[in-house]
């Protein structure tokens, strides 16, 4: 018997290619394309009209926190399922919901936390929860472009709002905005990153939206041309 597994074991020995002790190689993503993750700031925006031909993916999901982004942020990711539109009651057929498969995206354009605010939710954690996906991004090899929230639009207050001036610090959310936009740009001074700042770009000017949060075509247009430099 000893014979016999002697013999065996030198035929496996002698059986070059067969045995490797080398481990196997884990699977590389192959990453493509950029994908705009947000609410319905970027759900409502064309993003074919304002840059044709590139392809972007739309993932605005209209009223969304930022912890219920985080909940699904992996398979924004790995492109397993990536959801846009409005999916409340009635629906909207000018923005239908849809989730739909894509490419491991290579690109995240990152804009949240307004319904954070409208809602009631925590801003200093509403900003946890953006600096969580921006660790998720970067661990998978993703480039992310973090993009500062903007003040509400002095030209169009909701009804219930108090008229104020563009550049005042006076303006609706006031106790609230500065902790969650604090929040992003501690992340950008820690560890430096693209950042698109929509506070500075839009404050102290007014009727860039058509609602008090939505851009209006002169709001997009300029979001447009900050983003451009960085993607």
């Amino acid at each position: 018997m000893k014979s016999t597994i002697l013999a065996l074991l030198i035929a496996l020995a002698g059986c070059g290619g067969n045995i490797s002790s080398t481990p196997p190689q884990k699977s590389i993503i192959q990453r493509s394309g950029t994908v705009f993750v947000g609410d319905s700031i970027f759900g409502f925006w064309d993003l074919d009209r304002y840059f044709p031909g590139k392809g972007y993916v739309n993932a605005g999901w209209f009223g969304k926190r930022t912890d219920e982004i985080l909940a699904v942020f992996p398979s924004i990711l790995d492109g397993s399922k990536v959801c846009s539109g409005f999916d409340g009651t009635p629906s909207n057929p000018a923005f239908p919901f849809t989730c739909r498969s894509i490419p491991a995206p290579a690109e995240v354009v990152i804009l949240l936390g307004w319904n954070d605010l409208f809602q009631g939710a925590d801003a200093a954690q509403a900003a946890a929860n953006i600096n969580a996906m921006v660790d998720l991004a970067q661990a998978a090899g993703v480039k992310v472009i973090l993009v500062i929230p903007y003040r509400l639009d002095s030209a169009h207050p909701a009804s219930w709002m108090q008229p104020w001036d563009a550049c005042s610090d006076l303006f609706p959310y006031r106790d609230t905005m500065p902790i969650l936009n604090a929040g992003i740009r501690d992340r950008d001074a820690q560890k430096p990153m693209l950042t698109a700042d929509l506070e500075s770009l839009f404050t102290c000017q007014s009727n860039y939206t058509t609602d008090g949060v939505h851009p209006n075509d002169a709001g997009y247009q300029q979001m447009h041309d900050l983003l451009v430099p960085l993607i």
